[in-house]
């Protein structure tokens, strides 16, 4: 039996698809098994396009990209230890397999996880991401709206994922943000790779509308967080920032800003 499950919910109508298939395939070989989750109508021209591939139907009465997620998580999380999934328009890259080697070799960390690259949808890198060995200061640094680490360069115990209940689906856009502030709340062990290990692919037609209610996703949940100790978030951006500075001066000198490409991270 593979020792880690990823999974990619898809519509079926992405071009990028075939390129999210491969890059796990070639990177995580015999490591991982990919299922894919689509609508019904989707899912046997999936299997004919590609042959070997795990194809499933999403269930009917599901409710966005989340509800399908908790759907194939929840049903095959007792079958392998760790699990991550990956967006149809994202892929892995070579490091990745830092991330699977890792929980390969030592199973007592909860969350293995590294940064990503974005790029642009032509394939074209637009930029990298900042990120920190520092995951303790997650709920702080999102206060201060920054968002430490993202899905695409991830991997998670089944056991975290299903005794934290999965995702929580009032949240359209950042259930999954919300997944990790909870485990590190609850003391579950992050490691971090510092490397890029992943492809994110920016849809530039789609920051615009996303962005607004993100951020308002994002302030619902640290309202429901309560108080933070506005010093505490000070000095953790601070180191955040310190600890990024080459980046930064990277992306400032490539395109003149300092923002991230992403409406996501900083």
């Amino acid at each position: 039996m593979h020792k880690i499950l990823v999974v990619t919910a898809t519509l079926g109508k992405r071009a990028t698809l075939s390129r999210t298939i491969t890059s796990v395939k070639t990177i995580g070989g015999e490591s991982v098994d990919h299922i894919v989750i689509a609508p019904e109508s989707q899912c046997s021209k999936l299997s004919q396009e590609y042959k070997g591939l795990t194809v499933v139907s999403e269930p009917n009465d599901t409710r966005g990209i989340f509800g399908v997620l908790n759907h194939v998580l929840k049903k095959y999380a007792g079958k392998y230890e760790y699990m991550t999934f990956i967006n149809d328009d994202d892929f892995w890259l070579p490091n990745y397999r830092m991330l699977l080697d890792y929980v390969l070799r030592d199973d007592a960390v909860d969350v293995v996880y590294g940064r990503v690259k974005y790029f642009d949808e032509e394939s074209k890198i637009i930029g990298e991401q900042t990120c920190s060995p520092y995951y303790k200061g997650f709920k702080n640094l999102l206060k201060r709206n920054i968002v430490l680490m993202t899905q695409q360069a991830m991997v998670f115990k089944s056991s975290m994922f299903m005794e934290l209940d999965g995702f929580n689906e009032h949240y359209r856009l950042i259930a999954d943000t919300d997944l990790w502030c909870r485990a590190i709340e609850m003391n579950y062990s992050f490691h971090y790779v510092d490397r890029a290990c992943a492809g994110y692919t920016i849809q530039h037609d789609q920051l615009s509308s996303d962005k607004e209610a993100q951020q308002m996703e994002h302030l619902r949940m640290l309202n429901q967080i309560g108080n933070f100790n506005q010093l505490a978030c000070i000095k953790d951006e601070i180191v955040f920032r310190l600890i990024n500075f080459r980046r930064y001066l990277l992306r400032f000198l490539k395109s003149g800003k300092l923002v991230s490409p992403s409406h996501n991270s900083n």
